[in-house]
């Protein structure tokens, strides 16, 4: 026996049970480094993916407009001078909205927890398709809800602004009506989006989630659906593409509070 009276036996369970708990620590703090490497890996190819999406876009409105420029510069033609100035509105106000979509996927990486807030995800929605009905009166709006809804998430406003995105690219590229619908889940809301045109093209759904890479020749025309598929990663949600015959439908899930 030692000092003291203590059988050597339950010393060395001491020592083991000690041991087990600093090897316990010392595993969670590598998973937590595991994990939080996976999460900027996961991190930087986005911004990657983000960034050549960028550069090919805004590299194909410079064409145009360096075309267009040189046309204004070169053919007394007057309706050719008409024609050319119209399509360089066109182009600067591409090169804006895109400005304004980089800018927004920044400030929705750099929300703090504190911007997020109990919120009726139902209400925005149905806020944000009277503002599009606003925006686009040539369009059909209708919007779908349960009547006794009962979920809430936890979502900045950003949230508004990924639906805004969402309606104005089915508004401008689909056929009405524009059908947006809320769909309570036991641990999701489902906010979706569905117009009765092309949709959304495959090589750009495809880069949007991540299935394929962005070459040349498959680049989308603009930010939208990246400003949604980043609302729904801060969100810690989903984006996802569903399509029939006749219809496509996007929709954004958030996590129930």
């Amino acid at each position: 026996r030692l000092s003291g009276g203590i059988a050597p036996s339950m010393f060395t369970v001491g020592n083991l049970l000690a041991i087990g708990a600093a090897a316990h620590v010392i595993i969670g703090v590598y998973d937590a480094r595991r994990v939080r490497a996976e999460q900027l890996a996961r991190e930087r190819r986005r911004t990657a993916v983000l960034n050549r999406v960028l550069r090919h876009n805004l590299r194909n409105e410079a064409q145009v407009l360096a075309g267009h420029a040189d046309i204004v510069a070169g053919v007394p033609d007057e309706a050719q001078i008409r024609r050319s100035a119209a399509v360089l509105q066109r182009s600067a106000d591409t090169v804006g909205s895109l400005a304004e979509g980089a800018k927004t996927i920044s400030r929705e990486r750099d929300r703090g927890p504190e911007e997020y807030t109990p919120t009726d995800p139902a209400a925005v929605f149905e806020a944000t398709v009277e503002h599009a009905r606003d925006r686009f009166p040539e369009t059909s709006f209708e919007f779908d809800a349960p009547d006794d809804l009962d979920g809430t998430v936890r979502a900045s406003d950003g949230l508004r602004t990924a639906l805004d995105e969402l309606l104005e690219n089915a508004a401008e590229h689909g056929d009405p009506p524009v059908e947006a619908s809320v769909r309570i889940l036991p641990d999701a809301v489902e906010l979706s989006v569905t117009d009765h045109g092309d949709g959304v093209p495959a090589h750009e759904r495809d880069v949007v989630a991540g299935e394929t890479d962005i070459t040349q020749l498959t680049h989308g025309s603009g930010l939208g659906l990246w400003v949604a598929k980043t609302v729904a990663d801060t969100h810690r949600g989903s984006l996802s593409f569903s399509e029939t015959e006749d219809s496509t439908t996007v929709t954004l899930s958030v996590p129930r509070a």
